[in-house]
């Protein structure tokens, strides 16, 4: 995390011994009343990254928040819901009271998506990889931004990825930046120089990688059976199939050089 960027790293070593555990890590609770310390001794201005595990497999909850609705896995993982947007809510109600937050931006998204098992069998493919590859995103502020006045709402309904969320954060911040990304700023609908739509690029090693285009979606099953879906010929799936495999390739190739951390 250090070769990132980061000066300071808070682990499970840093909480009370009171602290709860639920599943594979601290409690959401925790977690949110730690992180709102830390960001209380930060100077301004600051960049900090917390990770939430209650909403994560295999979904404890306190038994305040259980509703009782069943035991099965679609239960726990409602109930997980219910908890982690409690916990959400309550640290954005409280820091909303900080001297500090009407200069910051929140970003609040995940990793991946899906709680069901991606290793399952299907007979309806698309459906199966749009469910595996929808993550949340949801930008907050306390003052004005690019996205509009803070009074206001802004529903983005293009495709995107993690990889578009650097370029948006500088685009929210109205900083001029040139850099070798391949992300794209999610407040650009087209790519300004080519006219080519917003895609999304998305992997689950060992069952598939997919490029998502609003209209057109082009999926490689387990390294070996493509699904070609919406409006497209055999050539636009082609190209999308072409861009995916360039990335994945190129992905390789910086970790086999070495390129995300070189030595100094």
């Amino acid at each position: 995390m250090q070769k990132l960027g980061f000066d300071k790293i808070v682990d499970e070593f840093d909480f009370p011994n009171e602290a709860v555990t639920l599943g594979w890590g601290i409690s959401d609770e925790d977690l949110f009343r730690k992180w709102e310390t830390v960001l209380d001794s930060e100077p301004e201005p600051f960049f900090s990254s917390a990770l939430t595990t209650t909403n994560h497999h295999p979904f404890e909850v306190p038994d305040n928040y259980r509703l009782q609705a069943g035991d099965s896995v679609t239960d726990r993982y409602r109930e997980s819901l219910h908890y982690t947007d409690a916990m959400l809510g309550g640290f954005l109600k409280r820091i909303s009271k900080k001297p500090w937050f009407k200069n910051t931006i929140i970003f609040v998204t995940a990793d991946t998506s899906s709680y069901q098992n991606a290793e399952q069998h299907t007979n309806n493919y698309e459906e199966f990889v749009n469910l595996h590859s929808q993550v949340p995103l949801l930008i907050l502020s306390g003052k004005s931004t690019a996205l509009g006045k803070k009074s206001e709402g802004l529903i983005i309904t293009q495709h995107a990825s993690q990889v578009d969320l650097a370029p948006t954060i500088l685009d929210i911040l109205r900083k001029k930046y040139i850099v070798p990304w391949v992300g794209r700023s999610l407040l650009n609908s087209v790519d300004l120089l080519t006219d080519v739509p917003q895609r999304a690029f998305t992997n689950r090693p060992g069952a598939y990688w997919a490029v998502i285009e609003e209209k057109s979606r082009y999926y490689r099953e387990n390294d070996q059976r493509d699904h070609f879906f919406g409006d497209q010929d055999n050539q636009k799936g082609l190209h999308l199939k072409e861009i995916g495999s360039s990335w994945i390739e190129t992905i390789r190739w910086v970790l086999q050089e070495n390129r995300v951390w070189p030595e100094k």
